[in-house]
């Protein structure tokens, strides 16, 4: 039907002028060139920078108080097989770039394309941030719990853009991104800077004080910062 509406306004004739587009035309080519603009912009920035010797250190901070620090690491550039699960042909498997991370309780691999950064363990793969990272778009993911536990589905969204504060500077037009389990366990928020990455973390739980990581360094290809 909207096919049909656009043939039919593009023939609309004015009586004794010569032959015009109606402003309706111009005016959805307009927002089809805005919504194109805004896409790129999206894509050119990188949310989560991945390279050999990129690191993050995180400050822990809950109920008030220090509790240490924590990093992340990306140690070597691997191969790895998605055995089926997210590979769609050769062709994007050329385009896809994996890395061994160390986290603070795990070794890891996260692969990285078109369509996001993935963290893959041998218990499934979740979406660390998935491209473009329009505000408001969302994804359903299913891997392990805070607690460990198998089969937890969570429900993710951008929701919106934000300056951010932390130990290792401001961090400006933050893509928000909120992660809420399905049986309410757990809601955890996370901010990632243009070509900085992950720069602050928040998880709250019922009965226990909400917990933040807070950027205190960073070394990535696009620069260092603490």
């Amino acid at each position: 039907m909207a096919s049909a509406s656009f043939f039919f306004l593009s023939k609309v004739k004015v009586k004794g002028t010569a032959p015009s587009i109606p402003w309706t035309c111009f005016a959805l080519l307009g927002l089809i060139s805005l919504i194109s603009l805004i896409g790129c912009e999206d894509v050119r920035h990188d949310y989560c920078p991945l390279e050999v010797g990129s690191s993050w250190t995180y400050r822990v901070v809950s109920d008030g108080r220090v509790h240490g620090s924590e990093s992340i690491e990306v140690i070597e550039r691997v191969e790895y097989s998605w055995e089926g699960k997210r590979e769609k042909s050769e062709r994007r498997a050329r385009r896809t770039e994996r890395f061994r991370v160390r986290e603070p309780a795990a070794v890891a691999v996260w692969a990285k394309d078109e369509g996001g950064v993935f963290r893959i363990l041998a218990d499934g793969v979740t979406t660390i941030i998935q491209y473009p990272p329009f505000v408001g778009f969302g994804w359903t993911d299913e891997g392990p719990g805070l607690g460990g536990q198998r089969g937890h589905v969570v429900y993710c969204k951008v929701l919106g853009r934000e300056a951010v504060k932390t130990p290792a500077d401001w961090f400006f037009d933050c893509i928000v991104v909120e992660r809420e389990a399905k049986d309410f366990s757990s809601v955890v928020r996370q901010w990632f800077a243009p070509e900085v990455g992950l720069v602050k973390w928040r998880v709250e739980r019922p009965g226990r004080p909400a917990v933040e990581w807070l950027l205190e360094r960073y070394e990535t290809r696009h620069g260092a910062g603490e």
